[in-house]
């Protein structure tokens, strides 16, 4: 269990300090769980592929669009990515505040 937590943590830390670091994201993706599967990570190395993007970055453009709003913003009804706006939400939130976090300590 030890080893475990050692390597969900550090995949955390990876994904923070380099957001292109997709085994990283691959770890802890569904961790907790979010409801992101196999499915979800399909979709969005799809995506990566597709926009030549990193995948941490295809995400967190993704909701970030969703959040701007509006019909100029909006994501395609198409994109296979709204079937994980929520979990992809409550990812990208939980690593901005354990950024925000880790920023705080950096900067006492």
């Amino acid at each position: 269990v030890r080893l475990l937590a050692k390597k969900i943590i550090y995949s955390y830390l990876n994904l923070l300090v380099n957001s292109k670091n997709d085994l990283a994201l691959a770890h802890i993706l569904n961790i907790p769980d979010r409801g992101l599967g196999r499915e979800a990570f399909t979709d969005l190395k799809h995506a990566a592929r597709e926009k030549q993007m990193s995948i941490f970055l295809v995400a967190t453009s993704f909701i970030r669009t969703i959040e701007l709003g509006g019909k100029g913003y909006a994501p395609s009804p198409s994109d296979p990515l709204r079937a994980h706006i929520k979990g992809l939400s409550n990812f990208i939130n939980f690593i901005d505040k354990l950024d925000e976090i880790l920023g705080e300590i950096s900067n006492p």
